[in-house]
């Protein structure tokens, strides 16, 4: 999957560090008994948002420098994820943005709590 983001080679890496925090949600949720077909939508969405998180390293080097942890919480907060240039319209986008909310509650629950 981080391939397939990638730009550079270098997002590679920072791509992988990204898919084990999201896979780290996606667990949660299947803990939590959430549907099959739920799941695979987390996931495709997730995928977008790891998209977008890479095209965003590549305008700024600086962030290159964040940890992912890091980076998904600049850019993802409990209004959503960062701008999804391919969603098909708003409900996509609104489902998009649905699923970046649960992942930061996630995240920052996480950090509190750890």
């Amino acid at each position: 999957m981080p391939e397939s983001w990638a730009i550079a080679n270098q997002d590679i890496a920072i791509g992988h560090a990204i898919v084990k925090e999201l896979v780290a949600f996606l667990v949660d949720r299947i803990q939590k008994g959430r549907a099959e077909s739920t799941i695979k939508m987390y996931a495709g969405y997730l995928w977008a948002l790891g998209g977008e998180l890479i095209r965003q390293i590549n305008y700024d080097d600086v962030e290159r420098k964040l940890s992912a942890k890091q980076l998904i919480l600049k850019y993802v907060n409990a209004e959503g994820g960062p701008y999804w240039r391919h969603a098909r319209d708003e409900l996509d986008h609104g489902k998009y943005d649905s699923v970046c909310k649960g992942l930061y509650k996630f995240m920052f629950n996480s950090q509190v709590s750890g």
